[in-house]
């Protein structure tokens, strides 16, 4: 199954083994006691099928709490959903963008060889790395120009998340990388004004992902930017603004016609 996974979705195979079944080998080898101790006992007459049952309810106890633990990641990733579409809903202007971001870090994650055992954390993240807009109602659709205290508010946003998405977490780190995708590697942006290598892969990620489909799509201000112009501002911000190496993998991306959702119109300027 691992192998059948990581060639479908061109997956590292040992990232996708530890991620989707790494699982089993503790519990089957925790499980493999049990086995032998039911052959023993079956072997005595006097203690044959009473013996058998009673080591059969403990197996159907761990079957039902991990059951339980199933249903839990189920209901969390529905709230994550939940969450994400109440926030387009809230910002008209932000429709499908979480899924669009998501898609994006998805694809540059897989061509930078981000670690599998993170993915779902980064996934995570960027599904819900604008949650942070809830504290923003004032300026989220305003036309006017931005005053300062509109932008301090803006900048309270990651912050916002990070508290958010640490109450609902299934994915460690998650949180933590919300609070980082305004940072910047040249130690401009917020909230904490990280630079370099302070500030996680994972972030940067999803800043560049962020970046592109934002200006890429229409907003209150201004409507939206072709690709090849957006591609152009991305390489501009290279190494300042944005993660160099994350900006090399989403050019290459849309040079060759790999890029989700981009329609890859025009032609590259600036790069």
């Amino acid at each position: 199954m691992a192998i059948a996974v990581a060639l479908q979705e061109s997956r590292h195979l040992l990232g996708t083994w530890r991620v989707g079944f790494g699982w089993m080998g503790p519990r089957y080898l925790a499980l493999a006691p049990f086995g032998v101790l039911m052959a023993m006992v079956y072997q005595v007459p006097d203690l044959r099928y009473v013996g058998v049952a009673l080591f059969l309810l403990p197996l159907f106890w761990a079957r039902y709490a991990f059951k339980g633990y199933v249903d839990m990641r189920e209901v969390h990733q529905q709230t994550v959903d939940a969450l994400a579409n109440a926030l387009e809903a809230y910002d008209a202007y932000t429709e499908d963008h979480s899924d669009h971001v998501s898609a994006l870090a998805e694809a540059l994650a897989r061509q930078l060889d981000f670690p599998e055992t993170r993915m779902e954390a980064l996934l995570f993240a960027a599904r819900l790395h604008d949650i942070g807009k809830f504290v923003m109602e004032s300026v989220l659709n305003k036309k006017e120009k931005l005053t300062e205290e509109d932008w301090a508010l803006i900048k309270q946003h990651p912050a916002e998340g990070q508290r958010i998405v640490a109450a609902i977490e299934v994915q460690p780190g998650a949180a933590n990388i919300v609070r980082a995708t305004h940072e910047r590697p040249d130690g401009t942006g917020y909230p904490d004004g990280l630079s370099g290598a302070q500030i996680d892969v994972a972030a940067s990620i999803i800043a560049v992902a962020d970046a592109f489909h934002a200006m890429t799509s229409d907003r209150p201000y201004r409507p939206a930017m072709p690709e090849y112009a957006a591609i152009a501002e991305l390489s501009r911000g290279s190494g300042t603004q944005f993660d160099a190496e994350v900006v090399r993998v989403l050019v290459e991306l849309w040079q060759q016609g790999e890029l989700p959702h981009a329609r890859r119109s025009g032609h590259v300027q600036g790069t």
